[in-house]
């Protein structure tokens, strides 16, 4: 999470009714190194919703129907500081509209899943929203069932040409977006290119339905913009990368632990301390910091190895995403038989290598649970714990009742705070006579609390003392 803007991703998932399903998304997630995460078609009903949180991302916003059908879910990470002010979501899980504020950005988010069909109610409704609640820069994220441009954003199978007829939904989009103003951040970074979100398999026909638009005053905010590859969801995530002015997302560093249960690495840590030991164990050098440093030096060791160790794991997916990466490339060229089904071949080892991963993972949680269920543990605790508040200072209020939000003014109103309130004498010295009698006025008025001196007396006998 050290980039140096904030990423959106959105997702079309196709259901996360299973736990292995949820675990990998959210491993996903953490793969992708995202900030705010858009998901849609979660397929949770609104009177059973499953859990979407973890460590990484503790903070979830739903929006789900009566049916298993249909919902979206807005995911943020725990290093995002976004404070929000208004949420509405819609009773048929179409969409979720938060009002928020990142520094002092506001923003309004949109996650859409737009019906697959012609219907301008929706549109409508969106539109009232849009005008009557939305505040500062917009971003609409999602899947939107429609395209801004057919004859670009559509290939039929085996048309060469790409112009391919638009459907009515089509045009509901482009009305949409010309009376808001709203502008297709993937399109004006790639002007010339042709890509696709989605493959429809009995239609054997790409389409790029997965967007990000946003307002004509957000647009000069969002250096880059991508297309994922379709991998285990029949729809390619896209993200874009938002830079807020005064933020900078945090990163620090934590011990992965699985490092520690492999023999193998033991041994090699166990070597690393040895020879820092017998390298810079010297008279001159004292203990306190000769052990201080140590961790410094163990600390960059257990980096390097979890990144080798990262880079061994990842070189499959990586090899077989490269590999899919160029099949897709021929197939939306020229789509025949025999790409789709090397393509279908490409996925379903990703898919498999996925959901190994995500199930060691799940099996851990259960391990876990198993293991501290009745106890008095860090687990219980972080689950009676309000996962939703927020850790974030998002603004602070000077002396005279002004409200500030820039993170840098933040920090110097409470260095300034704090320095007032534990230098209160500056003028007092340790050895100043007026100190030392100011002192001994205020504890002999104190109503301190006083051991009474027989207690003393009694304490100090010879068989409270063997005791």
């Amino acid at each position: 999470m050290g980039d140096s803007g904030l990423k959106i991703l959105s997702l079309n998932v196709k259901g996360l009714n299973t736990p292995q399903k949820r675990r990998l998304l959210l491993r996903e997630l953490k793969r992708s190194a995202c900030h705010i995460a858009l998901i849609q078609e979660t397929h949770f009903a609104s009177s059973r919703q499953f859990s979407l949180r973890d460590k990484a991302f503790p903070v979830t916003y739903m929006a789900s129907s009566p049916q298993k059908k249909k919902g979206v879910a807005t995911l943020i990470h725990s290093s995002c500081p976004f404070k929000i002010h208004l949420e509405v979501s819609d009773p048929a899980g179409r969409y979720l509209m938060l009002v928020g504020q990142i520094a002092s950005t506001t923003l309004t988010l949109f996650n859409i899943y737009a019906p697959n069909g012609y219907d301008p109610d929706f549109w409508t409704e969106i539109s009232s929203l849009l005008t009557t609640k939305a505040d500062g820069r917009v971003i609409f994220g999602g899947d939107f069932n429609a395209v801004p441009q057919p004859s670009l954003d559509r290939k039929a199978s085996g048309d060469s040409s790409g112009t391919p007829s638009g459907y009515p939904q089509d045009a509901s989009l482009e009305s949409f977006m010309l009376d808001h103003s709203l502008v297709d951040a993937w399109r004006l970074h790639h002007p010339g290119d042709r890509d696709f979100t989605f493959f429809s398999n009995p239609h054997h026909s790409y389409s790029r339905i997965d967007l990000f638009l946003v307002s004509l005053s957000t647009m000069p905010l969002i250096p880059t913009s991508s297309i994922g590859d379709i991998t285990w969801s029949d729809h390619a995530p896209i993200s874009m990368t938002l830079s807020i002015p005064s933020y900078t997302p945090a990163w620090s560093w934590r011990l992965n632990s699985s490092l520690l249960h492999k023999p193998e690495h033991i041994l090699e840590l166990q070597q690393q301390l040895r020879d820092y030991f017998l390298e810079n164990d010297s008279p001159t050098l004292s203990p306190t910091t000769l052990w201080l440093a140590h961790k410094t030096v163990i600390r960059g060791h257990l980096i390097q190895l979890g990144s080798r160790l990262k880079k061994q794991k990842l070189a499959s997916l990586v090899s077989l995403t490269k590999d899919l990466s160029k099949w897709e490339t021929l197939n939306k060229l020229s789509p025949s038989d025999a790409l789709t089904a090397q393509i279908k071949t490409i996925r379903t080892a990703i898919r498999q290598l996925l959901g190994e991963d995500a199930a060691r993972s799940l099996a851990w949680s259960k391990r876990t649970y198993f293991e501290f269920a009745n106890k008095s543990h860090t687990l219980l605790a972080s689950k009676l714990r309000n996962q939703t508040r927020s850790k974030h200072i998002t603004g602070a209020r000077d002396g005279e009742g002004v409200l500030h939000t820039s993170p840098a003014t933040v920090n110097k109103l409470f260095t300034s705070y704090f320095q007032t309130l534990y230098n209160h004498s500056p003028t007092h010295v340790s050895d100043s006579i007026p100190l030392g009698q100011s002192i001994d006025r205020f504890l002999s008025s104190a109503p301190l609390p006083r051991y009474p001196r027989h207690r003393d007396r009694r304490l100090d006998t010879p068989h409270l003392r063997k005791r």
